[in-house]
């Protein structure tokens, strides 16, 4: 074939092909979306020719790149939901699986989970997470004890009393006990409140707590 310099093509060969021969050139020719000719020039001229996406291939990649998006937004919020509640465990699966999807839509290769594996990283990170919450509760509890017992001193008496602004008197007769805090008006304590604060059952603090539910 001879092309000339204005590009019309003048040349015409006659080729023949058998049956089977032919079947695979149309094969092949629609499926680059090309006519048989076109095909046969093509390819002979050494060019490239690569199968045409079918409208449905588009249509199904659309489809695809739209749930991939969906998903990933959704596997988003949801792990930065799993973070604020604490689920970490949750969070970084969530985060794997994001970048597993991410990979798998731009190389077409998907690299599978290892469940048992996945598990056993999920459980060993879940035990050691509650062990951490159990410590920092037994750790609360040393505290608020070591607290209260110190409240109950006189020194840590008139500490939270100045701290806060509050104070525990009562009549001259002593029978009459009140409670003021700052500019509040003196709330009465009950006999049995003040009897227990006198024989150090109670706190300071457990007074403010008393006033602070049944005040008016």
């Amino acid at each position: 074939m001879k092309v000339l310099n204005n590009g019309r093509r003048t040349y015409r060969k006659e080729i023949q092909f058998s049956d089977e021969e032919m079947s695979v050139i149309r094969r092949k020719a629609q499926s680059a979306n090309l006519s048989p000719a076109v095909f046969i020039r093509e390819a002979a001229l050494g060019k490239e020719v690569k199968a045409a996406i079918l409208d449905d291939d588009r249509a199904m990649w659309r489809r695809a790149s739209e749930v991939s998006r969906g998903l990933q937004i959704n596997l988003n919020q949801l792990a930065h939901r799993a973070n604020i509640e604490g689920l970490r465990p949750l969070a970084e699966v969530n985060k794997e699986m994001i970048a597993r999807i991410d990979s798998y839509f731009r190389t077409g290769a998907w690299r599978p989970f290892n469940i048992n594996d996945l598990k056993r990283g999920q459980t060993a990170i879940a035990e050691l997470e509650k062990e951490i919450r159990r410590l920092r509760e037994q750790m609360k509890e040393e505290q608020d004890a070591k607290m209260e017992f110190y409240l109950r001193t006189k020194d840590g008496d008139a500490a939270f009393r100045r701290k806060n602004n509050c104070s525990v008197y009562s009549d001259n007769a002593g029978i009459r006990w009140w409670f003021k805090y700052r500019d509040e008006p003196a709330f009465e304590l009950p006999q049995r409140i003040i009897t227990k604060y006198h024989n150090g059952d109670i706190s300071i603090r457990d007074i403010m707590n008393y006033w602070a539910e049944y005040r008016q």
